[in-house]
């Protein structure tokens, strides 16, 4: 998955790597989840190496799971780090995801991100990095290539 980095003015990818984990262990890598994992109150987790601030381990929360509808949330375990940085301490980097069946063959996506009180100020100014962000997901999980022209945010 690629995004448009405002930062370097060019499409990057998302992250380096990803995994679904057995555990909190981000060594303890699996294969990905089913549709069978992600039944409603499943806590699950997954490491990423983010392009951009390197390993993190996070909790996949399922708040609901059905034919129309699912609410998948997710939120840093790991501190996210850039440098010797702590930009998000456990817990400050989270994102819930809405699909919900619009019609027999349309699916309507919403993701709503947010930050915690004790993230970085470091972390502040960068809202079209998070819309960028979101936009590659929307566009990966809509099917739609995710480094396509125009990004959502320049």
């Amino acid at each position: 998955i690629r995004y448009w980095s405002t930062t370097d003015n060019e499409w990057r990818p998302l992250a380096n790597g990803a995994s679904a984990l057995a555990s909190l262990d981000k060594t303890r890598r699996r294969a990905d989840f089913s549709a069978s994992d992600l039944i409603r109150n499943a806590t699950l987790y997954y490491w990423e190496d983010d392009s951009r601030s390197g390993e993190i381990v996070y909790r996949l929360s399922v708040f609901e799971h059905t034919p129309d509808r699912a609410v998948i949330a997710s939120e840093n375990i790991t501190p996210v780090r850039k440098f010797f940085v702590t930009l998000f301490k456990p817990g400050t980097l989270q994102s819930t995801i809405f699909i919900q069946r619009l019609s027999p063959d349309r699916f309507g996506i919403y993701i709503l991100s947010r930050t915690g009180e004790a993230s970085s100020a470091l972390a502040e100014g960068h809202d079209d990095s998070y819309v960028n962000r979101a936009a590659a997901l929307y566009r990966q999980l809509a099917g739609i290539k995710t480094d396509q022209d125009p990004p959502a945010a320049r």
